[in-house]
């Protein structure tokens, strides 16, 4: 792989982890701040530890040195869904999505620099389609009235 290429891959690298810890922490205060629900909280900060372990086994230098948030072209532009939230249980939607889609996309690139990463970000993808299962479907019955 050329070193130009692999500077792009790290960067790829940073976007995605820094965007899987941002959704993970905004799904954690849900359950910490608004539905107070120890167990689920406590269950997303250990993905997300284990997330930060998995991370911790990358330069950090070298993610750092090849960030460049200034000429993301992705940074600059919104969607109307992004900026129009009307329900809690959208934030946490789209939150999940981010967090899962990201983690996919570490578990495809990490695989260039080191591919025994892969394997930890997959369980934790997994780990967490489960959880959103679980938790929304909780959360959705909760709020029509519905019992399981």
């Amino acid at each position: 792989m050329s070193e130009k290429l692999k500077k792009k891959i790290y960067r790829i690298i940073d976007a995605n982890m820094n965007r899987a810890l941002e959704g993970l922490r905004v799904i954690e205060e849900y359950f910490r701040f608004i539905e107070i629900n120890k167990q689920a909280q406590l269950q997303l900060k250990k993905i997300r530890h284990r997330l930060i372990d998995v991370i911790k086994k990358i330069d950090k230098i070298k993610l750092l040195k090849n960030r460049d948030s200034d000429k993301d072209i992705g940074a600059k532009y919104s969607t109307t869904e992004e900026l129009n939230k009307t329900d809690v249980l959208e934030i946490l939607f789209s939150n999940f999505k981010r967090a899962q889609e990201s983690l996919r996309v570490l578990e495809e690139y990490s695989k260039l620099i080191d591919s025994s990463l892969s394997v930890d970000l997959k369980k934790n993808r997994f780990e967490l389609y489960t959880f959103e299962k679980n938790i929304i479907l909780k959360i959705s019955r909760k709020k029509v009235g519905v019992k399981k």
